[in-house]
């Protein structure tokens, strides 16, 4: 329930013509990607004096801000971000885009670039390109001299004060990108559902679009050819059901849970109620209990009470606020129930909640919890906030003989509590060679 946050979003949006007013477009984007980032949002528009008008804002309302801010601002070009804090770093000077310091260069991105290349925030990155591209007059070579070896996951977008924009995919499309090109107009987000257009296409891994000042647009590779790897969380929780082919994916994964599941419910005299948690888990509820048929009864009977994901907030705030964060809404129960979950990452939620206890208070005689991931066993280098084995709770339970049952469990909670992880080959079946497997096998891409 306590999810990996390692993603932002992104909004490109270059029109054709002087007159045109791209901001508009911009903010709807940035709306439906809301979900990518309540930690800080961002909009930047060039200026009549050759530079860039750049609002930021952080908190949880950073968004509704901008958009209030935003409204008086017009122009042709715009660049916007919303902000999961994958470095840390608090405050609006840590809120994309950057602007470089020779006024001449505005970017923003979704990025971590691991280990092997030394560009720690956005100001780095947006200075190296600036400095690039101060040396040559292409943009794709400047692009190309600063990004060529660059290791990690990444999506980054800028705009420059003459007319140029450009959108650039790390080598494995680790992070997701979605573009439309249609008479004159570019676009570019996070997630293909923020486009609304049936003709948006992914940018290649490893490729950069380039606009340049006089609208043209190209294709251009940057890096060399690398096996695809993308980020499987992308499917299994983080983008939005919005888009069918994410909603369609977590319903298969959850009718491949089926057979492990009806073994564990054999003799049960009664159907289990099956019911899921958090929100994002619905689709894989949906085609779980689509597998299991009358074997189960399916009821949406866990409520929760706080507005955000709770895997936003820092260590202390996460654990105060998981306390209280979900309600059961049932009565009587007298049989198992079964919660189907989309991953379990530290434990945190069900360790730390009265959910389990709450259940059990209802008449649940036992709980079985279903994961649509399989055990996260190793870190990720790619951005997500784990930087250690000992967070996560399927090494833990790997490493103390424990399982992870029991480190889930409250010492108040004394009905049996049994986890059903999804199984790597199930995993890759649904979602096909393309997605990345590190956090689950510690096969990292390069």
């Amino acid at each position: 329930m306590e999810k990996l946050p390692h993603e932002c979003g992104v909004a490109l949006v270059c029109l054709p013509g002087n007159d045109a007013d791209a901001v508009p477009g911009a903010l709807a984007m940035l709306r439906d990607q809301r979900h990518r980032g309540r930690q800080g949002a961002g909009l930047a528009v060039p200026d009549a004096a050759g530079g860039f008008t750049v609002l930021k804002f952080d908190g949880d309302n950073s968004l509704d801000h901008l958009c209030d801010a935003a409204c008086a601002l017009h122009g042709d070009m715009v660049l916007g971000h919303v902000r999961y804090a994958t470095n840390g770093r608090g405050g609006t000077e840590a809120v994309h885009p950057f602007v470089s310091r020779n006024g001449r260069m505005a970017l923003c991105g979704n990025f971590h670039f691991g280990r092997r290349y030394e560009a720690p925030d956005g100001q780095l990155v947006t200075e190296r390109i600036a400095q690039a591209l101060s040396e040559t007059d292409s943009l794709t070579d400047a692009l190309r001299q600063t990004l060529a070896e660059a290791h990690g996951g990444f999506v980054l977008c800028g705009i420059t004060a003459d007319g140029c924009a450009f959108a650039v995919r790390d080598r494995h499309g680790i992070r997701p990108a979605w573009y439309v090109l249609r008479d004159g107009e570019l676009r570019v987000a996070s997630e293909r559902f923020a486009l609304h257009d049936a003709n948006a296409r992914e940018l290649p891994a490893g490729h950069a679009l380039v606009r340049d000042s006089h609208g043209r647009v190209t294709m251009e590779r940057l890096m060399a050819e690398a096996p695809l790897c993308q980020c499987p969380f992308e499917r299994i929780y983080f983008a939005s059901a919005k888009d069918p082919d994410i909603a369609a994916a977590r319903r298969a994964l959850g009718r491949a849970l089926a057979p492990a599941v009806m073994q564990a419910i054999a003799g049960e005299a009664l159907a289990p109620v099956l019911t899921y948690v958090p929100n994002s888990a619905v689709h894989a509820w949906e085609g779980l209990a689509e597998a299991l048929d009358d074997a189960v009864v399916p009821s949406s009977i866990i409520s929760k009470l706080t507005r955000h994901r709770t895997f936003m907030h820092g260590a202390e705030s996460r654990v105060s606020e998981v306390e209280s964060a979900y309600s059961v809404e049932a009565e009587a129960l007298n049989r198992a129930v079964i919660i189907v979950d989309d991953s379990i990452v530290r434990g945190t939620t069900f360790r730390r909640s009265t959910l389990l206890r709450q259940l059990q208070e209802r008449g649940a005689t036992r709980i079985i919890i279903v994961s649509s991931a399989p055990p996260i066993l190793y870190p990720d280098h790619y951005g997500i906030d784990i930087p250690t084995r000992e967070e996560l709770i399927a090494a833990r339970a790997a490493a103390t003989g424990r399982t992870v049952a029991e480190l889930l469990t409250p010492p108040d909670v004394t009905i049996p509590v049994t986890v059903i992880y999804q199984s790597i080959a199930d995993l890759c079946r649904v979602l096909g060679p393309s997605y990345g497997t590190w956090v689950f096998t510690g096969t990292y891409p390069d």
